[in-house]
């Protein structure tokens, strides 16, 4: 079975984590894609976060039911990094394929996640390209130590402008 992981705060959900999910599950024709609403992301603000709940909500009326899963397993585990929530997967599901999916605005930050460079020990890393990421994501350390490890996917996809800041800002500006 092969399985792609798409992990976040999902603050607002929008159509770029869509893109995301489905651009990988078509090029690596995966069987499922597990969606992980982070608990609270540690690197970013608790008082701008919505509440779990909320989030795994809107992600769920996002996606509706195309072979996805979604999930608060980072809260149950106790762990809201990504490195604790892939080794735990891997180790409790020993026959499946798994792939982190990420879209390349993640790379520019990828050194400040908790143990960053054994991700692609760990698993497979597919980067789907964001608008104004692309470049600048392969040349941020995250990048480099992703295209240098071997294990990295970088597809070629149409962009998808929509992003979480500029939904909340709008929601704020419509109140």
């Amino acid at each position: 079975m092969r399985v792609g992981l798409l992990g976040g705060s999902f603050n607002l959900p929008h159509e770029g984590h869509r893109h995301v999910a489905d651009a990988a599950r078509a090029a690596l024709n995966l069987d499922r894609v597990i969606w992980l609403v982070s608990p609270q992301n540690p690197l970013k603000n608790k008082a701008e976060t919505a509440p779990q709940a909320r989030r795994i909500a809107a992600v769920r009326a996002m996606v509706g039911n195309r072979a996805t899963s979604v999930t608060g397993l980072e809260a149950d585990l106790g762990s809201p990094y990504t490195v604790d929530t892939i080794v735990w997967l891997k180790r409790r599901y020993r026959g499946v394929r798994f792939f982190w999916l990420m879209g390349s605005d993640n790379l520019l930050g990828l050194h400040r996640w908790r143990r960053w460079r054994m991700l692609p020990r760990l698993i497979e890393v597919v980067v789907v390209p964001r608008p104004g990421s692309t470049v600048r994501g392969r040349l941020a350390p995250g990048g480099r130590l992703l295209t240098a490890s071997g294990r990295a996917r970088f597809l070629e996809k149409p962009l998808i402008a929509a992003s979480s800041t500029a939904l909340r800002i709008r929601a704020m500006h419509r109140r």
